[in-house]
């Protein structure tokens, strides 16, 4: 009985770590369907349904959560800008940065080391912010 116990605790274990699935060149931004075309850049978000909705930026997936707000998730996701690895939201440190040179477009990098998220927001000249702040900047007119 004993054994059976433990077995259900590991499964159980187990079973609540979300992993988010692989973002690709050219999949479609859940939010306003432009292609995902900078990997390192990308987040995604794990509905409790299980599904994975893939956002081409942190900002975009901020954005739609805001006008979503009664949805829950499993997992919330992030590209580090320095490695492309997707890391929890939570875990991250953002900094908005010039995405596009050309057009001169800002959204915001994810960076696992504080230090690689205050050397590009000083870049920018913008501030760092933790995912809670990126969530309360979407949620701002």
């Amino acid at each position: 009985m004993r054994w059976l116990i433990v077995a259900v605790g590991v499964l159980a274990v187990g079973c609540s770590s979300v992993k988010p699935l692989p973002v690709i060149v050219g999949d479609r931004c859940f939010r306003c369907q432009r292609p995902i075309d900078d990997l390192k850049l990308a987040s995604e978000a794990i509905d409790e349904g299980g599904h994975a909705m893939k956002f081409r930026t942190a900002g975009c997936m901020a954005k739609y959560m805001a006008d979503h707000k009664g949805d829950t998730y499993r997992g919330i996701f992030v590209a580090d800008y320095s490695s492309g690895k997707l890391i929890a939201a939570s875990r991250a440190t953002f900094a908005k940065i010039t995405i596009n040179p050309a057009s001169l477009e800002k959204d915001y990098a994810a960076f696992a080391s504080n230090g690689s998220a205050g050397e590009a927001a000083k870049k920018d000249g913008s501030a760092t912010l933790d995912w809670d702040g990126v969530l309360a900047a979407a949620a701002t007119p």
